[in-house]
């Protein structure tokens, strides 16, 4: 496995934006033109080809890192901005708006959502981001949303047949992602908001190869595109019918919109000319948007919560379902004991063990039943009182009947988080950042505005939250984090993919917990969501769901033999349902990512064309 190391930033650079640390923005060119150009066209080839990097690679250093899902390019962006003088927030805005363009609008999207933990080095200080949708205000009655008939595709089972223009509208939620990029700018960034738009508009101006992902994406879910003129000229915007793999794609409306935004800031979005024709498009489509909504959307910074782990301590947004899951399953793994160091990822102990706890923690706050005998018990089932020691002894016993017996509950769907961005940069500064549509390729609204696909995730959200009220924030499962030992970070993590909250406790378990190096983990099979599988009288049993060919014949007849119903998935399937994890860990006040065949991210460093100098350390105050 080759390692990279970089040096530290040359001087030029922390010299031109030295007016940013009096608090004035600073302008740079951040164009992809004045990229090095070898670079850039790895970069570039890369994207086009497969979303997963083909060769193994271990990256150390200290000038800066950013990891980013699917898109070298918005890695490369991220690592330009860092060159140009930006921190980690102007890095993960930079890259994050790449990423939307490069990737078409599909899975993410400028009209989609982000949550994002961001830790200060200079004060020491994290906070949480939250810049989830809101429900529209007129919209009184959730229940009978039209459910998007691309929620089996998101589920990973069969897509939906047949668009439905004429209600596409109700499907759509109040955006919050370019309000929570300002929002992460005006408090953190450096450099001109403006400027970070510059990869993006510079790739929907010239266009993007298609990969063969994106090239599948629109032989699957174009025709929801062709139900309605906005979609269809979506389609045609790049002079040819023809959409396949190798050739480019360019989104001239989509430029157009991105420098209004980069010239106005957010409020374009909310207030401008895009945010009139948004607001026009869902209603004639049988929406209940207002401009009033839009006007009213405030992303919302939070103190973190925060959990124990073998004696890390692990801050994440408190905003988010899968936020409280993750503290859960870490603690149940740290007082249970039963999650022990494996000799290898194919210990099948090791994968019931964390599998369980992993649905126990899905199931337990969404079944009161599940909780109903630790409460008569007095057992504290609160959030707080499930990360206790006697929380766990009471539930030992419990644990081991999941995956062998009916639990009282199943785990919620995951939702699709389907990229995320993490950077460090040289003072140490950390972003962890995840954006989501919420919805498979552009969703079924077939609706385009300003080049913008805008997603129908009311379709998921009325199933998964049924219970959020006219004109508030929906919850979301969203659970970016950094962990920190003795006051000092040491992991920042942003997981995507349905079976985020599995990946992510895996890796957090055999880094921080077994010691495991970085690459091995991401090299391990991924820990998938379990399946429901409904038996007579309502009652439903989980299903252990395993990558087929991952574990040897041994493992699964062990698994087997302890009473676990074990459904063997196939390549697609597990792309479907995996977790695509981007991590950076610091030891040492280096900071280090990996690159691994098969896991969709890929990491840049900060590099200068003079000779690699031995790397500085990360700066960290003295608290």
């Amino acid at each position: 496995m080759a390692i990279t190391r970089f040096a530290p930033v040359r001087p030029v650079y922390v010299a031109f934006c030295a007016a940013a640390v009096a608090g004035a923005a600073c302008a740079v060119n951040l164009s992809p033109e004045r990229w090095p150009a070898a670079r850039r066209l790895v970069a570039e080839r890369a994207q086009s080809t497969s979303p997963s990097p083909i060769q193994a690679q271990a990256f150390r250093g200290s000038s800066g890192i950013v990891v980013s899902t699917l898109s070298p390019m918005a890695a490369l962006a991220g690592v330009e901005t860092l060159r140009n003088g930006g921190n980690a927030a102007d890095a993960a805005i930079a890259a994050a708006l790449t990423q939307i363009t490069t990737a078409l609008g599909t899975n993410i999207s400028f009209a989609g959502i982000a949550e994002i933990v961001y830790y200060d080095a200079h004060s020491g200080r994290t906070l949480s981001l939250n810049a989830g949708w809101d429900a529209w205000s007129r919209e009184h009655d959730r229940a009978s949303l039209p459910s998007s008939p691309l929620v089996p595709a998101i589920l990973g089972r069969a897509t939906g047949s047949e668009a439905t223009p004429d209600v596409a509208g109700r499907r759509t939620l109040v955006p919050g992602f370019m309000a929570g990029i300002e929002a992460l700018h005006g408090r953190f960034g450096r450099l001109a908001f403006g400027d970070l738009f510059a990869p993006a508009i510079h790739y929907a101006d010239q266009g993007i190869t298609l990969s063969p992902m994106l090239a599948g994406y629109f032989q699957a879910y174009s025709p929801y595109l062709h139900a309605t003129v906005s979609g269809r000229r979506f389609l045609q915007q790049s002079g040819s019918g023809s959409r396949h793999a190798g050739e480019r794609f360019l989104q001239p409306a989509l430029a157009s919109t991105l420098r209004a935004v980069a010239r106005d800031g957010a409020r374009e979005m909310y207030r401008g000319a895009w945010a009139q024709d948004f607001v026009a498009a869902v209603n004639a489509a049988g929406g209940k948007a207002s401009l009033d909504d839009l006007q009213r959307y405030r992303a919302q910074w939070i103190e973190p919560a925060t959990g124990r782990f073998q004696g890390h301590e692990i801050r994440l947004s408190p905003a988010t379902t899968g936020g409280q899951a993750l503290l859960e399953s870490l603690a149940l793994v740290d007082h249970t004991g039963l999650v022990k160091p494996p000799g290898d990822r194919q210990s099948a102990q090791s994968l019931l063990d964390l599998s369980r706890i992993v649905a126990w923690s899905l199931i337990a706050p969404n079944s009161p039943s599940a909780l109903a005998p630790f409460r008569a018990a007095g057992v504290d089932v609160s959030l707080a009182g499930r990360q206790t020691p006697t929380y766990a002894s009471a539930i030992a016993p419990a644990l081991r009947t999941v995956f062998t017996g009916a639990p009282a509950g199943a785990p919620l769907p995951g939702t699709p988080h389907t990229a995320s961005v993490v950077v460090v940069d040289k003072a140490g500064n950390i972003a962890a950042l995840i954006h989501t549509s919420n919805t498979v390729a552009w969703g079924s609204t077939g609706l385009i505005v300003g080049g913008i696909p805008i997603p129908d995730a009311a379709g998921l959200t009325a199933i998964r939250f049924p219970s959020a009220r006219p004109g508030e924030r929906i919850p979301h499962d969203m659970a970016p984090l950094i962990a920190f030992k003795d006051g000092a970070p040491v992991l920042a993590m942003a997981t995507s993919g349905a079976s985020f909250l599995h990946e992510t406790v895996k890796v957090v378990v055999d880094t921080l917990g077994h010691g495991r190096d970085l690459p091995s983990v991401l090299a391990a099979p991924p820990l998938l969501l379990a399946a429901a599988q409904p038996h007579a009288g309502g009652t439903v049993a989980l299903v252990l769901q395993v990558p087929a060919g991952a574990y040897g014949t041994d493992v699964l007849m062990e698994l087997r033999a302890q009473g676990v119903s074990i459904r063997e998935c196939e390549v697609p399937e597990v792309l479907a349902l995996k977790g695509t994890p981007t991590v950076v860990r610091i030891r040492d006040g280096v900071a280090e990512a990996a690159d691994v065949p098969g896991v969709f991210s890929f990491s840049m460093v900060v590099s200068s064309d003079e000779r690699p100098a031995a790397p500085a350390r990360l700066v960290t105050p003295n608290r």
